[in-house]
């Protein structure tokens, strides 16, 4: 039982942050407009059917569903990368892999959403939330 919540409406304040993202990361590639149904989370273990808040939720599907953590070295498309808060250990984002990264930076293409925003792909370092700390699931069956 994971808490979840989907909301239908976009507000005028989520479409100004929408396109000042757009601004702010011209190498990104947005591939939908706003959409208020799901959030990041929602779409890396929802099925872009919900959104997921709370990091003790992430963490029960990460436990859940088998997901076990692998080192940079090893990512591969379609393992998960979760941005972890060095502050207090809060999952502030998630998304999945697209293309494995390349020695030497070991940085790789993630397709995420952000926020109530939109789906966008991008590098993993070039988004608004705190690479310092990510880290790389997978799940094994």
């Amino acid at each position: 039982n994971i808490p979840n919540h989907q909301s239908f409406e976009t507000s005028e304040w989520g479409q100004q942050q929408l396109t000042d993202l757009q601004r702010r990361y011209p190498k990104a590639c947005f591939r939908t407009g706003a959409i208020p149904i799901y959030n990041c989370h929602g779409l890396t273990f929802g099925g872009r059917r919900t959104t997921i808040w709370e990091t003790p939720a992430i963490h029960q599907i990460l436990r859940d569903d088998n997901y076990c953590k692998i080192q940079r070295e090893l990512i591969q498309p379609g393992d998960v990368i979760l941005y972890v808060s060095a502050d207090d250990g809060d999952i502030e984002h998630s998304g999945i892999i697209v293309e494995s990264p390349q020695r030497p930076l070991w940085v790789p293409k993630v397709w995420s959403k952000w926020g109530f925003g939109a789906e966008v792909v991008h590098w993993a370092n070039d988004c608004p939330y705190d690479f310092s700390q990510a880290c790389y699931y997978r799940i094994y069956s």
